[in-house]
């Protein structure tokens, strides 16, 4: 389960009305993700995104502390080892039991048909 802080919640709650939440690994797979990130870090984006906006590649689900959040089949492993989204020093922080998996984790709003 993703554990998303008290603080987050807060501040997505508002944004989910009508949405769906997605956490998407920047690999260049899906229409949120036009092209992937060439380097050994990952990066995340957290969106809250209109159900139409939602591409097949999002083919799986994760339990949140906020409820369900879609994510590509492939990118559970990522998030296998407790995963925990929070605020440090005014960065979005996604990291587990491993370590800190993206010290940047973007959010975005979507409300148009992702890109095809």
């Amino acid at each position: 389960m993703l554990a998303v802080s008290a603080e987050l919640q807060d501040q997505l709650r508002p944004k989910l009305a009508g949405r769906v939440l997605v956490l998407d690994l920047d690999d260049g797979v899906g229409g949120f993700s036009p092209a992937g990130i060439c380097s050994l870090n990952e990066h995340f984006v957290l969106i809250a995104a209109a159900p139409s906006a939602i591409t097949p590649e999002f083919n799986a689900t994760i339990a949140s502390t906020l409820g369900p959040v879609r994510v590509k089949d492939y990118t559970q492993a990522e998030l296998s080892h407790n995963p925990q989204l929070s605020k440090v020093n005014g960065a979005w922080q996604l990291r587990d039991d491993t370590g800190v998996l993206d010290s940047q984790v973007e959010l975005r709003v979507v409300d148009a048909p992702a890109l095809a």
